[in-house]
Protein backbone atom coordinates (compact mmCIF):
# COMPACT_ATOMS: atom_id res chain seq x y z
CA UNK A 1 0.00 0.00 0.00
CA UNK A 2 1.35 3.42 -1.08
CA UNK A 3 2.08 6.25 1.44
CA UNK A 4 -0.95 8.48 -0.16
CA UNK A 5 -2.95 5.33 0.27
CA UNK A 6 -2.07 4.84 4.10
CA UNK A 7 -2.47 8.47 5.09
CA UNK A 8 -5.94 8.39 3.62
CA UNK A 9 -6.94 5.42 5.73
CA UNK A 10 -4.94 7.01 8.84
CA UNK A 11 -7.70 9.65 8.00
CA UNK A 12 -11.11 7.72 7.06
CA UNK A 13 -11.04 4.31 7.14
CA UNK A 14 -9.38 3.75 10.74
CA UNK A 15 -10.09 5.25 13.84
CA UNK A 16 -7.91 5.99 16.94
CA UNK A 17 -9.12 2.83 18.55
CA UNK A 18 -9.03 0.37 15.38
CA UNK A 19 -5.18 1.61 14.99
CA UNK A 20 -4.33 1.01 18.52
CA UNK A 21 -6.05 -2.60 18.67
CA UNK A 22 -4.40 -3.82 15.26
CA UNK A 23 -1.23 -2.48 16.77
CA UNK A 24 -1.54 -4.48 19.90
CA UNK A 25 -2.65 -7.69 17.71
CA UNK A 26 -0.76 -7.82 14.78
CA UNK A 27 2.78 -5.86 15.31
CA UNK A 28 3.61 -5.39 19.54
CA UNK A 29 4.51 -8.61 20.08
CA UNK A 30 7.18 -8.50 16.89
CA UNK A 31 9.08 -5.72 17.98
CA UNK A 32 12.20 -5.85 20.33
CA UNK A 33 11.37 -5.69 24.19
CA UNK A 34 12.44 -2.11 24.75
CA UNK A 35 10.77 -0.65 21.80
CA UNK A 36 7.87 -2.64 23.45
CA UNK A 37 7.81 -0.88 26.82
CA UNK A 38 8.34 2.53 24.70
CA UNK A 39 4.79 1.55 22.80
CA UNK A 40 2.82 0.48 26.27
CA UNK A 41 3.77 3.31 28.02
CA UNK A 42 2.35 5.52 25.32
CA UNK A 43 -0.71 3.35 25.29
CA UNK A 44 -1.07 3.03 28.76
CA UNK A 45 -1.32 6.74 29.16
CA UNK A 46 -3.37 7.85 25.81
CA UNK A 47 -5.95 10.03 27.38
CA UNK A 48 -3.64 11.96 29.08
CA UNK A 49 -1.37 12.40 26.10
CA UNK A 50 -1.91 15.93 23.72
CA UNK A 51 -3.77 16.01 20.61
CA UNK A 52 -1.16 16.44 18.53
CA UNK A 53 1.07 13.29 19.90
CA UNK A 54 -1.83 11.28 19.45
CA UNK A 55 -1.85 12.07 16.28
CA UNK A 56 1.94 11.45 15.78
CA UNK A 57 1.70 7.91 17.75
CA UNK A 58 -1.23 7.07 15.82
CA UNK A 59 0.80 7.77 12.46
CA UNK A 60 3.93 5.84 13.58
CA UNK A 61 1.27 2.89 14.69
CA UNK A 62 -0.03 2.67 11.29
CA UNK A 63 3.06 2.88 9.71
CA UNK A 64 4.06 -0.02 11.50
CA UNK A 65 0.81 -1.65 10.82
CA UNK A 66 1.41 -1.09 7.10
CA UNK A 67 4.68 -2.21 6.36
CA UNK A 68 5.19 -6.26 5.70
CA UNK A 69 6.98 -8.52 8.34
CA UNK A 70 10.45 -8.19 6.49
CA UNK A 71 10.11 -4.67 6.49
CA UNK A 72 9.56 -4.49 9.91
CA UNK A 73 12.20 -7.43 10.96
CA UNK A 74 14.70 -5.20 8.84
CA UNK A 75 13.21 -1.98 10.66
CA UNK A 76 14.31 -3.24 14.13
CA UNK A 77 17.16 -5.38 13.34
CA UNK A 78 19.98 -3.44 14.79
CA UNK A 79 18.04 -2.76 18.25
CA UNK A 80 17.16 -6.50 18.35
CA UNK A 81 21.20 -7.05 17.79
CA UNK A 82 21.78 -4.50 20.67
CA UNK A 83 19.47 -5.68 22.77
CA UNK A 84 20.85 -9.89 22.46
CA UNK A 85 23.89 -8.48 23.45
CA UNK A 86 23.09 -6.74 26.34
CA UNK A 87 21.30 -9.86 27.38
CA UNK A 88 17.60 -7.41 28.32
CA UNK A 89 15.77 -10.88 27.18
CA UNK A 90 17.54 -11.97 30.36
CA UNK A 91 17.15 -9.31 33.04
CA UNK A 92 13.81 -10.84 34.96
CA UNK A 93 12.86 -7.36 36.29
CA UNK A 94 12.58 -5.67 33.28
CA UNK A 95 9.10 -4.77 32.14
CA UNK A 96 7.05 -4.26 28.36
CA UNK A 97 4.57 -2.82 29.71
CA UNK A 98 5.80 0.29 30.77
CA UNK A 99 9.09 2.25 31.45
CA UNK A 100 10.50 2.93 35.00
CA UNK A 101 13.85 4.20 36.62
CA UNK A 102 15.05 0.85 37.59
CA UNK A 103 14.52 -0.36 33.83
CA UNK A 104 16.10 3.00 32.55
CA UNK A 105 19.37 2.34 35.28
CA UNK A 106 19.57 -1.36 33.70
CA UNK A 107 19.85 0.04 29.94
CA UNK A 108 22.02 2.59 31.21
CA UNK A 109 24.38 0.59 33.33
CA UNK A 110 25.37 -1.87 29.96
CA UNK A 111 28.09 -1.19 28.21
CA UNK A 112 26.03 -1.34 25.13
CA UNK A 113 23.70 1.57 26.29
CA UNK A 114 25.26 4.34 23.36
CA UNK A 115 25.27 1.87 21.01
CA UNK A 116 21.40 0.55 22.02
CA UNK A 117 20.59 4.54 21.84
CA UNK A 118 22.15 4.57 18.39
CA UNK A 119 20.46 2.42 17.12
CA UNK A 120 16.91 3.54 18.27
CA UNK A 121 17.63 6.38 16.47
CA UNK A 122 17.82 5.29 13.75
CA UNK A 123 14.62 3.35 14.44
CA UNK A 124 12.65 6.33 14.78
CA UNK A 125 14.41 8.73 12.37
CA UNK A 126 13.69 5.92 9.38
CA UNK A 127 9.79 6.42 10.88
CA UNK A 128 10.30 10.08 10.71
CA UNK A 129 11.24 10.09 7.24
CA UNK A 130 8.92 8.64 5.89
CA UNK A 131 6.04 9.95 7.79
CA UNK A 132 6.77 13.44 7.67
CA UNK A 133 7.59 12.91 4.01
CA UNK A 134 3.66 12.26 3.97
CA UNK A 135 2.60 15.06 6.35
CA UNK A 136 4.05 18.09 4.27
CA UNK A 137 2.25 17.18 1.55
CA UNK A 138 -1.06 17.01 3.22
CA UNK A 139 -0.41 19.63 6.54
CA UNK A 140 0.30 23.24 5.10
CA UNK A 141 2.62 25.36 6.81
CA UNK A 142 2.27 25.95 10.24
CA UNK A 143 2.54 29.76 11.80
CA UNK A 144 3.06 30.30 15.31
CA UNK A 145 3.54 33.42 18.12
CA UNK A 146 6.17 33.13 20.41
CA UNK A 147 5.99 36.42 23.30
CA UNK A 148 8.22 36.63 25.97
CA UNK A 149 7.53 39.31 28.08
CA UNK A 150 11.68 39.29 30.23
CA UNK A 151 11.86 41.83 33.38
CA UNK A 152 12.89 45.32 33.45
CA UNK A 153 16.18 44.92 34.47
CA UNK A 154 17.67 42.57 32.82
CA UNK A 155 20.83 43.72 31.14
CA UNK A 156 19.88 43.06 27.65
CA UNK A 157 20.42 45.50 24.08
CA UNK A 158 16.46 46.03 23.60
CA UNK A 159 17.11 46.15 19.63
CA UNK A 160 19.57 44.12 18.77
CA UNK A 161 18.60 41.08 21.14
CA UNK A 162 15.73 39.41 19.00
CA UNK A 163 18.36 38.86 16.43
CA UNK A 164 19.72 35.25 17.80
CA UNK A 165 16.02 34.22 16.82
CA UNK A 166 15.77 32.46 13.23
CA UNK A 167 15.39 34.70 10.24
CA UNK A 168 11.91 34.01 9.69
CA UNK A 169 10.76 36.37 12.90
CA UNK A 170 10.08 40.32 13.16
CA UNK A 171 10.87 42.86 15.19
CA UNK A 172 7.26 44.47 16.64
CA UNK A 173 6.86 47.00 19.11
CA UNK A 174 3.97 47.48 20.79
CA UNK A 175 3.01 50.97 22.04
CA UNK A 176 1.88 51.71 25.66
CA UNK A 177 -0.63 54.60 24.88
CA UNK A 178 0.63 56.20 27.97
CA UNK A 179 0.43 53.49 30.25
CA UNK A 180 2.54 54.38 33.31
CA UNK A 181 3.54 51.19 34.37
CA UNK A 182 3.95 46.93 34.36
CA UNK A 183 -0.12 46.22 35.53
CA UNK A 184 -1.49 48.72 32.95
CA UNK A 185 0.09 48.07 29.79
CA UNK A 186 -0.34 44.03 30.77
CA UNK A 187 -4.23 45.45 31.16
CA UNK A 188 -4.25 46.43 27.98
CA UNK A 189 -2.74 43.77 26.37
CA UNK A 190 -4.33 40.76 28.30
CA UNK A 191 -6.52 42.55 30.84
CA UNK A 192 -10.61 41.16 30.54
CA UNK A 193 -12.09 44.45 30.22
CA UNK A 194 -10.70 46.12 33.40
CA UNK A 195 -9.55 49.22 31.13
CA UNK A 196 -12.55 51.20 30.29
CA UNK A 197 -11.44 51.47 26.17
CA UNK A 198 -11.00 47.69 26.50
CA UNK A 199 -13.46 44.99 26.42
CA UNK A 200 -13.40 41.21 26.95
CA UNK A 201 -13.56 40.41 23.44
CA UNK A 202 -10.94 42.85 22.21
CA UNK A 203 -7.72 41.72 24.29
CA UNK A 204 -4.69 40.13 22.88
CA UNK A 205 -5.91 36.54 24.63
CA UNK A 206 -9.54 36.57 23.40
CA UNK A 207 -8.18 37.96 19.99
CA UNK A 208 -5.52 34.68 19.49
CA UNK A 209 -7.65 32.49 21.08
CA UNK A 210 -10.64 33.33 17.82
CA UNK A 211 -7.74 32.86 15.64
CA UNK A 212 -6.01 29.61 16.74
CA UNK A 213 -7.50 26.26 16.48
CA UNK A 214 -10.49 25.44 18.69
CA UNK A 215 -8.89 24.03 21.14
CA UNK A 216 -7.45 25.19 24.46
CA UNK A 217 -4.16 23.86 24.05
CA UNK A 218 -3.04 26.02 21.03
CA UNK A 219 -3.06 28.62 23.48
CA UNK A 220 -0.65 28.62 26.11
CA UNK A 221 -0.13 31.33 28.53
CA UNK A 222 3.60 30.70 31.35
CA UNK A 223 3.47 32.83 34.18
CA UNK A 224 6.60 32.42 36.43
CA UNK A 225 4.98 34.37 39.09
CA UNK A 226 1.25 35.07 39.40
CA UNK A 227 1.20 38.79 37.85
CA UNK A 228 0.32 38.21 34.39
CA UNK A 229 -2.47 34.76 35.12
CA UNK A 230 -4.06 37.45 37.53
CA UNK A 231 -4.76 40.24 34.97
CA UNK A 232 -5.57 37.21 32.77
CA UNK A 233 -8.03 35.87 34.76
CA UNK A 234 -9.23 39.21 36.57
CA UNK A 235 -11.38 39.18 39.40
CA UNK A 236 -12.68 36.31 41.73
CA UNK A 237 -16.02 35.66 39.78
CA UNK A 238 -14.32 35.80 36.47
CA UNK A 239 -11.89 32.23 38.16
CA UNK A 240 -15.52 30.65 37.97
CA UNK A 241 -15.39 30.28 33.85
CA UNK A 242 -11.32 29.93 33.00
CA UNK A 243 -10.34 31.52 30.08
CA UNK A 244 -9.81 29.76 26.73
CA UNK A 245 -6.33 29.27 26.65
CA UNK A 246 -3.97 27.01 28.73
CA UNK A 247 -2.62 28.83 31.31
CA UNK A 248 -0.09 27.75 34.30
CA UNK A 249 1.41 30.04 37.14
CA UNK A 250 3.95 28.69 39.44
CA UNK A 251 2.89 30.79 42.31
CA UNK A 252 -0.57 29.50 41.65
CA UNK A 253 0.68 26.17 41.30
CA UNK A 254 2.24 26.02 45.01
CA UNK A 255 0.25 23.36 46.57
CA UNK A 256 0.89 20.59 43.78
CA UNK A 257 4.18 21.69 43.67
CA UNK A 258 4.85 21.68 47.45
CA UNK A 259 3.16 18.11 47.70
CA UNK A 260 5.83 16.76 45.06
CA UNK A 261 8.98 18.28 46.64
CA UNK A 262 7.48 16.64 49.62
CA UNK A 263 7.34 13.37 48.30
CA UNK A 264 10.33 13.80 46.43
CA UNK A 265 12.52 14.35 49.75
CA UNK A 266 11.60 11.05 50.76
CA UNK A 267 13.62 9.69 48.08
CA UNK A 268 16.43 6.87 49.44
CA UNK A 269 19.37 6.25 47.09
CA UNK A 270 18.16 2.93 46.25
CA UNK A 271 16.52 3.33 42.52
CA UNK A 272 13.43 0.79 44.32
CA UNK A 273 12.66 3.60 46.53
CA UNK A 274 12.28 6.49 43.60
CA UNK A 275 10.26 4.16 41.75
CA UNK A 276 7.48 3.23 44.56
CA UNK A 277 7.30 7.25 45.09
CA UNK A 278 7.21 8.45 41.46
CA UNK A 279 4.60 5.64 40.95
CA UNK A 280 2.82 7.12 44.07
CA UNK A 281 3.27 10.98 42.46
CA UNK A 282 2.18 9.14 38.84
CA UNK A 283 -1.00 7.96 40.90
CA UNK A 284 -1.80 10.39 43.22
CA UNK A 285 -5.00 12.70 43.08
CA UNK A 286 -3.87 16.12 42.20
CA UNK A 287 -7.64 17.92 41.31
CA UNK A 288 -7.37 19.64 44.72
CA UNK A 289 -4.15 20.80 44.55
CA UNK A 290 -4.80 22.89 41.33
CA UNK A 291 -5.80 26.09 40.67
CA UNK A 292 -9.10 26.41 38.99
CA UNK A 293 -7.99 27.49 35.54
CA UNK A 294 -6.03 24.47 35.41
CA UNK A 295 -9.17 21.99 35.22
CA UNK A 296 -8.39 19.86 32.43
CA UNK A 297 -7.55 16.25 33.16
CA UNK A 298 -5.06 16.82 29.93
CA UNK A 299 -2.92 19.44 31.69
CA UNK A 300 -3.31 18.42 34.79
CA UNK A 301 -1.46 15.32 33.75
CA UNK A 302 1.36 17.69 32.15
CA UNK A 303 1.93 19.42 34.81
CA UNK A 304 2.45 16.29 36.98
CA UNK A 305 4.98 14.84 34.48
CA UNK A 306 6.64 18.61 33.89
CA UNK A 307 7.50 18.68 37.78
CA UNK A 308 8.33 14.82 37.84
CA UNK A 309 10.83 15.70 34.92
CA UNK A 310 13.09 17.70 37.12
CA UNK A 311 15.04 20.41 35.55
CA UNK A 312 14.39 22.96 38.81
CA UNK A 313 10.57 23.30 37.35
CA UNK A 314 9.41 22.47 41.09
CA UNK A 315 11.78 25.22 42.57
CA UNK A 316 12.43 27.82 40.12
CA UNK A 317 9.83 30.09 38.62
CA UNK A 318 12.03 30.81 35.64
CA UNK A 319 12.81 26.92 34.91
CA UNK A 320 9.37 26.31 35.39
CA UNK A 321 8.34 28.60 32.62
CA UNK A 322 11.35 27.43 30.17
CA UNK A 323 11.02 24.08 30.66
CA UNK A 324 7.04 24.15 30.60
CA UNK A 325 7.48 25.98 27.48
CA UNK A 326 10.18 23.52 25.96
CA UNK A 327 7.58 20.69 26.65
CA UNK A 328 4.43 22.46 25.56
CA UNK A 329 6.00 22.93 21.99
CA UNK A 330 7.33 19.55 22.24
CA UNK A 331 4.17 17.54 23.11
CA UNK A 332 1.24 20.23 22.15
CA UNK A 333 2.65 22.23 19.46
CA UNK A 334 1.02 25.09 20.47
CA UNK A 335 0.00 28.21 17.83
CA UNK A 336 0.85 30.90 20.40
CA UNK A 337 2.72 30.82 23.72
CA UNK A 338 3.33 33.89 25.95
CA UNK A 339 5.57 33.71 28.46
CA UNK A 340 5.98 36.20 31.36
CA UNK A 341 9.29 35.37 33.39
Amino acid sequence: MGMQDQSQRIGSELDSDDIRRRFMHHVAASLPLTLQSYFNQQLRTWDTLFPYEQRNILSVLAYLDDISMAQLANLVRGVRRVEEKMGVSGWKSYSTRSQSLEDASLLARSPFYLEWRKEVEKFVDQIARDTQARQSKLQPSHRRLILLIFPVCLPMAQDTVWEDWPATGRQLRIASNGAGDEHSLLEALFGPGGATRQTESSNLVASLSRRAAESSTDVWLLDAGSTLSEVVLGNSSRREHPPIPTLLSFERLKPFREKFLAEINQVRHQLSSADEIYDRLRNMETGQLCPPEVNAPTIREFVRSLLLSGNGSAVFANAFLEWGAAEAFRRARPSVLIGYF
